[in-house]
């Protein structure tokens, strides 16, 4: 009877780390799909501001204004990147890559 003790209460361990874990995913999937929609409305937002700053006529304005504007647009360029949360692979470690690929198959 040992033995059958044992496997039950495995078993029931398993259950319940499974539940657990079942609601910890749940939970990050909902924080995750939250922060995708705050990540959206930045973005936009984001994307509005450089179209005024298009729409500006800079010819009028100072170098000193001009510069300000030059620092705001590549901070949001650099806001937009890091949002668009892409995997990036430079030109090297992509051909070191593909050289592996090659040789290994």
């Amino acid at each position: 009877m040992g033995s059958f003790d044992d496997q039950a209460t495995s078993l029931l361990l398993f259950a319940f780390n499974l539940v657990a874990t079942y609601a910890t995913v749940e939970k990050n999937l909902n924080a995750t799909s939250f922060n995708k929609n705050e990540e959206m409305e930045r973005a936009e937002i984001l994307l509005k501001r450089l179209d005024e700053i298009k729409a500006m006529d800079v010819s009028a304005m100072s170098p000193s204004q001009k510069s300000e504007l030059q620092k705001e647009v590549k901070t949001i360029q650099n806001d937009l990147r890091d949002l668009s949360g892409g995997v990036y692979i430079s030109a090297t470690a992509l051909m070191i890559i593909l050289l592996l690929l090659i040789v290994l198959t």
